[in-house]
């Protein structure tokens, strides 16, 4: 009889580590080669600056196409000592749906701090992402915390059933929070995307039925129709979800010494009927208390009306507005972390009529208006004010009861962003669920070319930058301050682009609005030096008689391009201000050496000449 040979220990040993080698390897080739996408957290923005990934949403959707791009801040990649950084997250209300980018209570907030504490170098980072939720709050937390941020404000908790990765979403790992964690954990590597790309494409030769291909809007597309019944196993799991995950986030930021504001969660109760509302074993018909609300309404019982329209959201069996339990959670867990509330729920309520919260502030079921995307600003600030969460920074002389209507009125929002407000939300109540059987066309009536691009841009046909910087070219010659306001808004949000820059201070300086071009050319400069923005520094400062500063960007100006008359004969003036007679001829010179009959530069030079004959410098 043949002996079974025996294998000694190392191979065993072998055998067992051979794939983990392999699959180090390949994972560091394909680094190597830079396969696949960039899903670091944050990316290099230019001028030592940061942002938000804006694909990082792929890393929470099965499918690439259902993942929107996502347009954040940019921020220092070193926080300077007097910097004041502020992180949000939550979904696509804290990004400022149908708002954004321009429209969120973050852009709020960061004009009021600019405002109200001029020497603090204010960052609000809006990481708010569409239809993610507290899975990805937590995923994306380490990397805020290595930010070194002065406070966090979280706002969601809508997305908790059909979100990504939610319990009914259809972008899913299951309802255990381990194996949903272990699946993100994993998405840090290159061979887990190799080997989703490589199914992705095997399945394609044999059809798919992707349901980002199937329907158009994120709603449909991620909830299929799944129905949660009220108090049934998994609304309870979403609960579950959204506390424990919570809970990791608020217990990280404590042990990071951050504070954090928590938020109650606003959504339409009077102008909203339930999308879905049938009678079934977990729970009664929502229709039936929607209408019982609106009897109380019409009856002026203010507050059984509320309570009721309360109920008939929960018991809505699509669960696109996030139950009443999940403000408890908000509450419960603020005070066992003690981390200050902002109750928004509860400042729209006041705002609304007969205080009952409907499309006065809400544009469809849970995303306000513009003026409510301005009141949670407000909140948010007030709550920052009492908890002492503000910059540390001497803060301006202007008095808190004016600070609030200053930012409103001075807020950048245009009417082409409020064409695409519109039209956004055109198209959302085009489609399931708001139309029960399915899309509808949308196709409104275009009254004015702005009318017609904001439809496109909402389309996603034009992307919403080059939307803007075409209505602002198309405006240039018809209405100067659209344009202008048009361009104020490109720069905030895109703050690296410098031809634009020179464009729109070229454009300011040709009228004559020297102030409205200084803090431009201030900022352009500083990211990148140049001969034009010292000079027309130099110029403005010189023209306010702030002699020290024109002398400082003048003489930048010829360090960069020493050939332009004006900035020599401009810095002849500069230099005799300041008595300097002997520099001021020099520079007068030059002017005349460059340009022979550059207009009173002879006069000029006689004039520097004879100050210094009468002290004997010359």
């Amino acid at each position: 009889m043949k002996e079974n040979k025996k294998f000694p220990k190392w191979f065993y040993l072998v055998a067992l580590l051979l794939p983990v080698v392999l699959l180090v390897f390949l994972e560091l080739a394909l680094r190597l080669f830079n396969y696949g996408e960039d899903r670091d957290q944050w990316i290099d923005a230019g001028y030592n600056q940061l942002t938000l990934n804006s694909f990082i949403a792929k890393r929470y959707f099965r499918s690439n196409e259902l993942a929107l791009t996502v347009l954040s801040s940019n921020f220092d990649k070193i926080k300077k000592e007097n910097a004041f950084r502020v992180f949000v997250i939550g979904e696509s209300s804290a990004a400022g749906f149908p708002s954004t980018p321009n429209g969120s209570f973050s852009n709020y907030l960061n004009d009021r701090l600019k405002l109200v504490y001029p020497e603090s170098k204010i960052e609000v980072i809006n990481c708010g992402i569409t239809a993610i939720n507290s899975y990805t709050w937590l995923d994306l937390l380490p990397g805020i915390i290595e930010q070194k941020p002065d406070l966090i404000i979280i706002y969601g908790g809508h997305n908790e059933y059909y979100g990504a990765l939610g319990v009914a979403s259809t972008v899913n790992f299951g309802s255990t929070r381990s194996l949903v964690k272990f699946s993100l954990w994993l998405d840090n590597f290159k061979v887990t995307e190799l080997t989703r790309n490589l199914i992705r494409k095997i399945s394609g030769w044999f059809g798919s039925d992707d349901v980002s291909k199937t329907n158009s809007t994120m709603m449909a597309r991620l909830s299929q129709g799944q129905m949660v019944g009220y108090q049934s196993e998994i609304f309870r799991k979403g609960i579950e979800q959204f506390e424990e995950n919570m809970r990791e986030i608020l217990k990280l930021a404590r042990q990071n010494k951050i504070p954090v504001i928590l938020s109650t969660l606003v959504s339409n109760l009077k102008d909203q009927t339930p999308f879905v509302s049938e009678e079934t074993k977990e729970s009664p018909d929502a229709n039936n208390f929607f209408n019982q609300a609106k009897k109380k309404l019409s009856e002026e019982k203010i507050r059984e009306a509320d309570s009721l329209f309360r109920l008939a959201k929960d018991l809505d069996l699509l669960k696109f507005r996030a139950p009443e339990a999940f403000n408890s959670v908000i509450k419960k867990l603020a005070e066992e972390f003690n981390f200050p509330v902002a109750e928004i729920d509860s400042a729209f309520a006041k705002e609304s009529l007969n205080s009952i919260i409907g499309n006065d502030l809400m544009t469809d079921h849970l995303h306000p208006t513009l003026s409510g995307y301005k009141l949670m600003g407000k909140e948010y600030y007030d709550v920052m004010q009492k908890n002492n969460f503000l910059p540390k920074t001497k803060p301006s002389d202007i008095v808190y009861e004016s600070q609030d209507s200053l930012v409103k009125n001075k807020f950048k929002f245009s009417s082409l962003d409020t064409l695409i407000v519109k039209h956004r939300i055109g198209f959302l109540k085009n489609d399931w669920p708001y139309v029960k059987e399915g899309r509808v066309s949308y196709l409104p009536k275009l009254n004015s070319y702005a009318d017609s691009l904001a439809f496109n841009i909402a389309a996603g046909r034009i992307g919403w930058g080059i939307g803007h910087q075409t209505y602002a070219n198309y405006m240039l010659t018809k209405n100067f301050n659209a344009y202008k306001l048009e361009m104020e808004i490109l720069l905030d949000v895109f703050p690296n682009n410098l031809e634009r820059y020179n464009t729109f201070t070229n454009e300011l300086i040709k009228r004559g609005l020297y102030d409205d071009a200084f803090p431009y050319l201030k900022t352009r400069f500083e990211k990148s030096p140049d001969a034009f923005a010292a000079k027309w520094l130099g110029l403005i400062n010189f023209f306010n008689k702030k002699n020290k500063e024109a002398i400082n960007y003048l003489e930048k100006s010829i360090v960069l391009y020493a050939d332009d008359p004006e900035v020599y004969f401009y810095l002849t003036g500069a230099y005799g201000r300041e008595e300097q007679f002997k520099k001021a001829y020099d520079s007068i010179c030059k002017c005349l050496e460059i340009a022979p009959n550059y207009p009173k530069g002879k006069s000029l030079q006689q004039f520097a000449y004879n100050e210094l004959k009468k002290r004997n410098l010359q």
